[in-house]
């Protein structure tokens, strides 16, 4: 984990906060950009958070522009395996970046292992992929989106959408699709887009839910079970 020093500004469970200093006990003073409340963490607390992902540190040429708190993918906000999947690399990544530059591809491999039995990870990556997955992440400031499984560049789409895209779409279609009579698959995605309107309105316009594609809301019925679409 990146060393906290006064100035640094960080993002904890979605809250912009600058460092104001260290006390001699490791104690760090922070101090909430929005309302200039302070609050303290311990150095082992901290450590917890950056290890599940909800601790970001934020780059300070980034840190002056006025909507740098919006930059940061919070975990919450996406597909719960997409978010599950990051925070398993990030398992990885945290401890192989502890050994420093002077390791040998042995040690790194040893302490993959260790993680894996930690976290009971029965799909143990190699060597070269955890230290892609480092290179990702250190070139993004230590940010955990950097882990977040990227687009197909084949199809040029994201594998993964927004927790409450999804949400909403598995509701249209619930009450669109699977009903009788029942609506066609086009009828179906223009329910989707007027809903994922409707819910924009009331949000942020640096804040708004992507819409998904045709192909995305086609792809999502035709994995339902067939008996849930035959008894619906």
């Amino acid at each position: 984990m990146p060393k906290f020093h006064p100035g640094q500004h960080v993002r904890i469970e979605g809250v912009s906060y600058v460092c104001k200093r260290t006390l001699p006990d490791h104690t760090i003073v922070l101090e909430e950009i929005r309302t200039l409340r302070p609050r303290t963490v311990t150095v082992l607390e901290a450590l917890m958070l950056y290890a599940r992902g909800t601790l970001n540190f934020v780059a300070e040429e980034d840190a002056g522009k006025p909507n740098f708190g919006r930059q940061l993918v919070e975990l919450g906000t996406l597909d719960e395996a997409i978010a599950k999947e990051a925070q398993r690399k990030l398992a990885y990544v945290v401890e192989v970046d502890g050994l420093g530059q002077g390791r040998t591809k042995r040690e790194v491999a040893n302490l993959i292992r260790a993680v894996a039995e930690r976290i009971n990870d029965t799909y143990v990556p190699n060597v070269h992929t955890v230290l892609r997955w480092q290179k990702q992440w250190r070139s993004s400031n230590c940010d955990i989106r950097a882990l977040i499984s990227r687009p197909n560049k084949r199809r040029g789409r994201f594998k993964w959408l927004p927790a409450p895209v999804r949400q909403i779409m598995n509701k249209v279609i619930r009450e669109v699709y699977l009903t009788r009579p029942r609506s066609s698959i086009a009828e179906t995605y223009r329910c989707v887009v007027a809903e994922i309107e409707i819910v924009n309105r009331s949000r942020p316009h640096d804040d708004q839910l992507p819409t998904p594609s045709l192909a995305t809301v086609y792809r999502e019925i035709k994995s339902l079970v067939p008996y849930d679409v035959v008894c619906a």
